[in-house]
């Protein structure tokens, strides 16, 4: 009787225990997440840099409120970015070798405006961004608000998504 109560109360547990919503598994020094759904790749977090010392050239133009700008060498680099050095900063270098450069720009605004990536995945050969846009108090000069970003080419991306409160903003090809 006590065996038989006391399968009853851990049976459940046990139960419990052996189910999973994923499976990690580890492959020559390699962590890797897989999908339980068949056919859903499952996410992967990225490295990247953050890039400061850099502006978005006057002549270069936005196409609509949030543009993404792809540079894989330093040609598509220069024409749409510029080094903004002053005696009291530095500007990032990349090396167009190893890194492609993912730039995030808005239209002309005189609010004060702040962008902050919250989270970046890939998922297959798509790199999901998701970013954070806050607007403050009115100014008395226009800026274009930029973020500039670079991570490794070898990470297999081929297509960048811009998700701003998980509603999807732009989208863009690295070639």
């Amino acid at each position: 009787m006590k065996a038989s109560m006391l399968i009853g109360i851990l049976l459940p547990f046990i139960l419990l225990s052996s189910c999973g919503s994923g499976k990690k598994e580890v492959s020559a020094g390699t962590d890797k997440t897989t999908s339980d759904l068949a056919g859903i790749p499952a996410s992967v977090p990225v490295d990247y840099s953050t890039l400061s010392g850099y502006f978005l050239n006057n002549s270069y133009e936005l196409k609509s409120d949030v543009n993404i700008i792809l540079a894989v060498d330093p040609d598509q680099m220069s024409l749409a970015f510029g080094m903004a050095k002053t005696m009291n900063n530095t500007v990032d270098k990349v090396d167009f070798g190893t890194e492609a450069v993912v730039g995030i720009a808005l239209q002309p605004t005189d609010l004060a405006t702040e962008m902050k990536i919250d989270k970046m995945e890939k998922v297959g050969n798509t790199l999901n961004v998701y970013l954070t846009i806050t607007r403050g108090d009115k100014q008395t000069f226009t800026t274009k608000p930029l973020t500039l970003f670079s991570l490794p080419k070898n990470t297999g991306v081929d297509q960048v998504e811009l998700y701003i409160e998980g509603e999807k903003k732009a989208s863009g090809r690295l070639s």
